[in-house]
């Protein structure tokens, strides 16, 4: 995890805001560490972004070879995977539609774009669909090889009326392909007001010769702005912005701030369209709040459980909320691992803590490490999320 300097940020973001003077000018100075940017861009998810800017254009001869290459091969590294969810999203779209089963695809397939060189990178397939079909999709998804990591999970139910759910637990195939099956998209309530207008505004889009629904640009650039913002403090990174810049044309700003003031969180929302308004027109003067949010996007996402420890205003709350995060219920546990009744529920909590542990381990380090500036960036996190 690398902390950009002022000059990788000056130079990556002279990049993602078009700004052909400033790289130039960033170039010039023969002061850049390429593979430190390498880095960055590739922990960001956003290498088909720059590729697609510097493939066309003369900015790429003023770049090392090596710089391309390196950034070619880590695009690769992700496309291939991309490959196999894109194959496996028009299986699954062609049964729903078969069965007449309501679904929208969310986020990544929503933003694949089959005219551009390179193409956006996938981790899973989102699809949201109605609390009562979820016995069905299921059933489907089963049909087409997916099949859930831990077989004795609890019943459907037991999920769709516990508020701290909004999908079922994970699904995969033989190939890897993970599959996330939502019935709502924020949680703490029952109803999810956003969850129903993507319903009402889908839209069905023709992608390599099949029919997809998608959300409309409304709906989806108000719910990639909440994934990349309120729901995990920000830990996606510069992909949030690049894939809200590229909708920005396609969308009513007061529609999706209509949305946003529903989820609370209109405040971010006016943030990323005076970004993409930057985007249009540098001689936009950007806010306080703007440069925030940029220095927050840019800085190494951070873990979202380690965020709202450290936002807690006092130990007390830190503690408790550290607390809350190791002493998970019943139902996550249980959606987690294959439960053995005959061995103790601590056996369970230790191996998820060995599993979290050696998952989280490196964030851990990095937190402690930079402590000072990641607590400068929660409390940016914390400023722009007050709504």
């Amino acid at each position: 995890m690398l902390i950009p300097n002022e000059l990788e940020k000056n130079l990556i973001y002279s990049l993602i805001f078009n700004d052909s003077e400033k790289f130039e000018e960033i170039i010039s100075n023969n002061r850049i560490n390429f593979e430190r940017i390498v880095s960055i861009i590739s922990s960001n998810r956003i290498e088909h972004f720059v590729l697609n800017k510097l493939k066309p254009s003369s900015r790429f001869s003023k770049l090392p070879k090596i710089f391309f290459e390196q950034l070619q091969k880590n695009y690769f590294k992700k496309a291939i995977p991309t490959l196999k969810i894109i194959e496996k999203v028009f299986l699954l779209s062609n049964k729903l539609q078969e069965i007449n089963l309501e679904h929208v695809f969310l986020k990544g397939i929503a933003l694949h774009d089959q005219n551009k060189n390179y193409i956006r990178p996938m981790r899973d397939i989102d699809v949201l669909v109605n609390p009562e079909d979820l016995t069905q999709i299921v059933k489907l998804a089963e049909s087409l090889g997916f099949k859930f990591k831990n077989k004795s999970n609890e019943s459907i139910e037991n999920f769709i009326n516990n508020s701290s759910f909004y999908d079922l637990p994970l699904m995969t195939d033989d190939n890897g392909v993970f599959l996330e099956i939502h019935f709502r998209i924020t949680t703490k309530s029952d109803n999810c007001s956003l969850k129903d207008y993507i319903f009402e505004s889908k839209r069905l889009i023709k992608s390599h010769g099949n029919n997809i629904y998608i959300p409309s640009p409304n709906s989806l650039f108000a719910h990639l702005v909440y994934h990349g913002s309120q729901k995990g403090n920000f830990n996606v990174g510069l992909i949030a912005l690049v894939d809200l810049l590229q909708l920005f044309d396609e969308v009513d700003n007061d529609e999706v701030l209509k949305i946003s003031e529903l989820l609370k969180m209109r405040k971010i929302s006016e943030l990323f369209f005076e970004l993409a308004e930057f985007f249009k027109n540098k001689e936009t003067i950007l806010s306080k709040d703007a440069e925030k949010l940029k220095e927050v996007l840019i800085f190494p996402p951070v873990n979202s459980k380690i965020t709202e420890i450290l936002n807690q205003e006092s130990l007390s709350k830190m503690l408790v909320k550290f607390k809350d995060t190791l002493f998970v219920s019943k139902t996550h546990l249980e959606r987690e691992f294959e439960i053995n009744k005959s061995l103790p529920k601590n056996f369970y909590f230790i191996k998820r803590w060995a599993g979290q542990a050696n998952k989280y381990l490196p964030e851990f380090f990095f937190t402690f490490k930079n402590l000072n500036l990641v607590n400068k960036r929660n409390k940016n996190v914390k400023a722009l999320l007050k709504n």
